[in-house]
Order: structure tokens, then C-alpha cells, then sequence
């Protein structure tokens, strides 16, 4: 399961398309993701990692930072002491976090409890509730609209007005058949590619 949109750049240099190329395909945009399958695979490990307890999970989910210690570029503008907050406020609820039957209820408890939050928008949220949900083993099963997912599947042609959610199954192939999490990550990575596709 992909956590989290990515940045392209991530595999090794050697890999990487130069700089305002884009992809001529919906076929070569997936084939591109996959360069990258081994890297989201161990993070999303880090993520599930059962080592840490939930409190200490929630609190590693908000904060951020990677195995390496780097904050998501997701949430590079927040203050420490909003996540730090953010975190506070979900540890004091871990039976209502735990008790989440799937990733949707996750997602809405999350929205729930700390939507209200200056700092915490439609992103952070479905972040959260993505690497929580990878420790709870709960993956998305509706793509989730925020930032440049909107702007990706808008790109695609997908009707996104007054909508949060959208199904996979409203996607063409091969985009149609993946996951909802990777779906996410790939609207969001190439919505400049998906726009300059051929109509």
C-alpha cells in the first residue's frame, strides 16, 4: 500500500526523467510508478511497524519524519507544535482510534477529532490517518481528494466537484484496478502528466 504521495526524485538519480518531461501514457505514467515500488514498500514497513506500541505510532504518524528523520514534505509548513498537539489529542483517544472497523471510519475519527485544528486541513488528515491505518492494518478503499489528488483526477477527466472521495472503479485502466491508496499517490505525482495527455 502506498502512504502518501511522493515527490518524484525519490528513486536513484540514474532513474530519474529530466526535469518538464512528462509521460505520454496512462500505461507509462504506472510503469514509472513501479520504479519506485521497493522504496514506498519499506516505508510503508516503518509505518506498520509493530515494535512501536499505538501511542507510539500515532505520535511517529504525526510527527512526520521518516526512518531517516525527515519531516514529509506533506507537512513541512506545520509547526512542531501543531502535530505535537494533533498527536496529544489521538493518543487521548487510541479505543475510539483502534475501534475503527476500516480505513473510512479511521479517516473519519481523525477528521473528527482533529480536523478543527488551525494547521490540520483535508492533507494532514488523510496522511495521518494513512500510516495509522498502515500500523492498524487498514488500507483505503475510496481514492480521497485533497491538494494535488483533486488536481490530478480532475486532470483525468473525473468529475471532482463537491466530492471528497472517489471510487477506483471510476478511473480508466489500468489505473482502475490498483489499489485506492496507490491511485492516490499516482494523482498526485503526475497530475501535470495526466493533463498533457492526449484527449
Amino acid at each position: 500500500m502506498a502512504s502518501m504521495c511522493r515527490p518524484r526524485g525519490a528513486r536513484p538519480a540514474r532513474l530519474c526523467r529530466p526535469k518538464g518531461s512528462l509521460l505520454s501514457s496512462l500505461q507509462d505514467i504506472l510503469s514509472d510508478y513501479r520504479l519506485d515500488s521497493a522504496a514506498r514498500a519499506s516505508e510503508d514497513a516503518y509505518w506498520a511497524d509493530k515494535t512501536v506500541d499505538l501511542d507510539a505510532a500515532i505520535r511517529r504518524a504525526c510527527a512526520s519524519t521518516d526512518v531517516y528523520g525527515k519531516r514529509h514534505s506533506h507537512q513541512n509548513r506545520i509547526p512542531a507544535e501543531v502535530m505535537t498537539a494533533a498527536a496529544d489529542v489521538l493518543c487521548a483517544r487510541t479505543d475510539d482510534i483502534q475501534g475503527a472497523s476500516d480505513f473510512e471510519a479511521l479517516h473519519q475519527v481523525i477528521k473528527q477529532l482533529i480536523g478543527w485544528m488551525p494547521g490540520i486541513g483535508p492533507m494532514q488528515i488523510y496522511d495521518f490517518a494513512t500510516r495509522i491505518g498502515l500500523w492498524l492494518g487498514k488500507s483505503p478503499v475510496l481514492v480521497h481528494l485533497h491538494a494535488g489528488v483533486t488536481i490530478g483526477a480532475k486532470n483525468l477527466g473525473i468529475n471532482v466537484r463537491n466530492r471528497a472521495t472517489v471510487r477506483p472503479d471510476e478511473l480508466p485502466a489500468p489505473f482502475c484496478d490498483l489499489p485506492a491508496s496507490e491511485i492516490e499517490d499516482i494523482l498526485c505525482i503526475y497530475k501535470e502528466d495526466l493533463l498533457a495527455l492526449p484527449r
